[in-house]
């Protein structure tokens, strides 16, 4: 009896099952704090005027509650009380990372408000920066979270007057500069009335002392801007850095044993998020990831179970779209989180878009190249979709768990 052929076989088969290993070692070696994603985003809004900085946070709800209480459980929500507790702390933390300076004068900063907004789970902070000169040679520098085990970026939009500039503060890049009386054509907004108040000994100011409801931030929404980059960069790393997105995506790839076949199911799960994601963006719709969440983990283990494990004769185009809606949404809430001005959202959509799906041919193209030997021997890919299909699937089901009793099962 001629052993080669069987040897084929398995072989492809050893190697298919390669892509088993490595799913379970990235989850086993993944961080035990990691969250659904490994990055976290904040973002600071900025005017001039006058001789002044008005700067609007929006901080990720995640490092501000990591940072109030390093040892609070993963996944923890903050609270209004927590914020309250340490709001002198979050000041003072912010005063000491983050400097304003004009032709290396220091601006200091005063800090009138404090929010914490439930409806996008960011926390608002509002301050000036108070410079002694006009303005000049502008720097930004932070370091806020930059020691967070999780990687931290910070996106910055600074309005003078008609002209706009964007960047991305993250772990290795902290300083943001602009001359800014070079800016041809550019008239700094006329100062408001002043927000500071006395303060003795010269400390921080927060009006009212306590923590106040959230409110419309002061300064004008930046007009749009080419600076795409790093919203392509943003939406690359969404996906990627998403456990739940990638082994959507794995299971579609295993499911589909031709490429045509392939093709038309990432299309239709492409077309579905972003319709989904542009809708959300934009406000024409809007779900609770309360809710989206635990169907997106449920989504994974349907397509698992429906077209691999019972291998259903009914094809998963119209099912794929439904759950491309509810990645869609999922998607959305990285960019609802930043609170962008409106005049931004279309460039911005766009650019994220171009680095979520550029992120989702890498994982595509890998998985398929990994399973092309073993798809050649149908017994043995059998038995590679259901050994990987049965793995996710099972991550899955404890996602679902988690999202939906609120516990802290598995990393992601």
């Amino acid at each position: 009896m001629d052993d080669g052929p069987m040897m084929v076989r398995w072989g492809g088969a050893l190697r298919g099952l390669g892509l088993v290993l490595v799913l379970v070692l990235l989850v086993v070696a993944w961080p035990a704090e990691a969250a659904a994603h490994d990055f976290a985003m904040s973002s600071v809004h900025a005017t001039t005027r006058g001789e002044r900085v008005e700067l609007s946070f929006r901080l990720d709800r995640t490092s501000v509650a990591e940072l109030l209480a390093r040892s609070r459980p993963v996944g923890t929500p903050l609270r209004l009380d927590d914020l309250e507790a340490g709001r002198r702390g979050l000041l003072r933390y912010v005063e000491q990372r983050l400097e304003v300076t004009n032709d290396q004068r220091p601006c200091p900063l005063r800090f009138f408000a404090l929010a914490f907004d439930e409806t996008t789970g960011r926390v608002r902070l509002e301050a000036v920066a108070r410079c002694r000169e006009a303005l000049g040679r502008l720097a930004i520098e932070s370091a806020l979270f930059a020691d967070d085990e999780t990687p931290h970026e910070l996106m910055l939009w600074l309005s003078h007057g008609a002209v706009h500039h964007e960047f991305m503060f993250y772990q290795q890049v902290h300083r943001f500069e602009v001359d800014v009386s070079a800016l041809a054509g550019a008239e700094p907004s006329p100062s408001p009335a002043s927000h500071d108040a006395a303060a003795p000994g010269g400390g921080v100011v927060v009006e009212p002392p306590a923590v106040a409801s959230a409110r419309e931030p002061s300064i004008r929404a930046p007009a749009p801007a080419p600076a795409v980059a790093p919203f392509v960069a943003l939406g690359l790393r969404h996906i990627l850095g998403g456990w739940d997105h990638v082994l959507f995506v794995l299971a579609l790839v295993l499911v589909a044993t031709r490429l045509r076949r392939l093709a038309v199911v990432i299309t239709a799960f492409t077309l579905a998020h972003c319709l989904a994601l542009a809708m959300a963006t934009f406000g024409v719709l809007s779900i609770s990831p309360a809710i989206v969440e635990p169907l997106i983990a449920a989504s994974i283990v349907w397509v698992v179970l429906h077209d691999i494990v019972m291998r259903s004769t009914v094809g998963p185009i119209p099912a794929v779209f439904g759950f491309g809606l509810l990645h869609g949404l999922g998607f959305a809430e990285v960019l609802l989180g930043l609170e962008l001005p409106r005049a931004t959202m279309a460039w911005a959509l766009l650019a994220f878009n171009v680095g979520v799906e550029l992120g989702q041919l890498a994982i595509v193209g890998v998985a398929f190249w990994l399973l092309a030997p073993v798809r050649r021997y149908p017994v043995a890919y059998r038995r590679v979709q259901l050994g990987v299909g049965v793995a996710i699937m099972a991550w899955a089901l404890l996602w679902v768990a988690e999202r939906t009793l609120g516990l802290a099962l598995v990393p992601g």
